[in-house]
């Protein structure tokens, strides 16, 4: 009789040294359960196929592989990149409530006004530095993964762990507190000043998932990058605060 135990191993040390697979996978499984409940069948199988690039993954593609150990981070990057967008049709979908007003009563407990008025008036040359500092965060993650793939499989892994599971998390909490923002729940003009900011209010605006406020994945997904690297390359970290 073959002994399971082994193959039980790997299974459990998976989990762990991989946690964000299983996050990722069950926000899929709760977003299609979700939908399949409220009639919607043919949105819930849309969900379930965002899970194919990371399944495949791990289907075919080791950690301990020379090579191919590169899929579990491009499988787990197309399958969150596919659940962040379908935030925008599954929160309808879902009929869940908005949170904006309880998000705007909680700025004002906290700083007296939403800092979305407060800090609303930037102009010119200040305005360009806030919206290239806003944008470089894609750059930032984007360089991150990239240099996780020209890596090593142990560095990819565990950038992979942090990076995803916080995407899972995030991800979870536009659908747990769903938002449009105050732009468009308070009518807050957008800031108008020149290039930059128009790029970046264009290249924002084609890739939101309209419903993205809350949590901040900038704000969360930056500082795991930080973190992780402040371990890593602490003088590379040093360097991009």
């Amino acid at each position: 009789m073959t002994d399971a135990r082994p193959t039980q191993h790997r299974l459990v040390s998976g989990l762990l040294t991989s946690p964000h697979e299983p996050a990722l996978l069950g926000l899929v499984a709760v977003m299609a359960v979700g939908l399949f409940g409220v009639g919607e069948a043919a949105l819930a199988l849309r969900v379930l196929l965002l899970s194919l690039p990371l399944v495949a993954a791990m289907r075919w593609c080791a950690w301990d592989h020379p090579s191919r150990w590169r899929g579990r981070v491009i499988g787990a990057y197309l399958t969150t990149l596919g659940l962040y967008r379908a935030v925008q049709w599954v929160t309808p979908a879902l009929g869940l409530s908005l949170a904006d007003a309880q998000l705007l009563a909680a700025d004002r407990w906290l700083f007296g006004e939403t800092p979305a008025l407060v800090w609303n008036a930037p102009s010119g040359l200040c305005a360009e530095l806030w919206s290239a500092a806003y944008f470089s965060y894609h750059l930032y993650l984007h360089g991150a993964l990239l240099a996780a793939l020209v890596g090593t499989a142990d560095a990819a892994r565990r950038l992979s762990a942090l990076l995803f599971a916080a995407f899972a998390v995030g991800i979870a909490g536009y659908l747990l507190v769903p938002a449009v923002g105050p732009a468009a729940f308070m009518g807050v003009a957008p800031v108008v000043a020149g290039p930059v900011t128009a790029f970046n209010a264009a290249f924002t605006a084609s890739g939101s998932s309209t419903y993205d406020v809350f949590p901040s994945l900038h704000t969360l997904i930056t500082g795991v990058l930080l973190w992780s690297h402040a371990r890593s390359h602490p003088r590379a970290a040093f360097l991009i605060t």
